[in-house]
This record gives structure tokens, sequence and C-alpha cells, in this order.
């Protein structure tokens, strides 16, 4: 196995209003210190922020359709 593949993906997803102190928890302490770790052993970690919806200041911007 190339260590290309070696890898630990982690996939968030919320709104952007929900799970805010979370997701900073986990941005700022625990990914740090678990890519730390796991590079010691020649692992990645892939953080991935699927975060959805569409902010008030994106709205103007941000054509959206109606799906109700």
């Amino acid at each position: 196995m190339s260590l290309a593949q070696r890898a630990v993906r982690v996939f968030l997803s919320s709104t952007f209003r929900d799970f805010t102190k979370e997701r900073d928890l986990l941005v700022k302490q625990v990914f740090p210190t678990l890519r730390a770790r796991l590079a010691e052993r020649f692992v990645d970690l892939v953080d991935v922020d699927l975060r959805w919806g569409i902010t008030p200041l994106c709205q103007p911007s941000c054509p959206v359709g109606d799906f109700a």
C-alpha cells in the first residue's frame, strides 16, 4: 500500500447554526493532535467540513431553487 492510500477521512456535516462549539473543538484541538499522532504512523488525516445551508451574507448572490 502506498503512502498516498493511507488516510483517515472524517466528514462533518451540520447547518450553519448548530454544532459550532463542537466543530471548533474538533478543528482547533482534536484534529491537530490526531493528525500528529497519525503522521507518526505515516497516515494522513483528512477532515472535510460538509456544513450545509445558505448564510444571510450569501443569500443575495446565491440563487437557490424552491424544493418545497
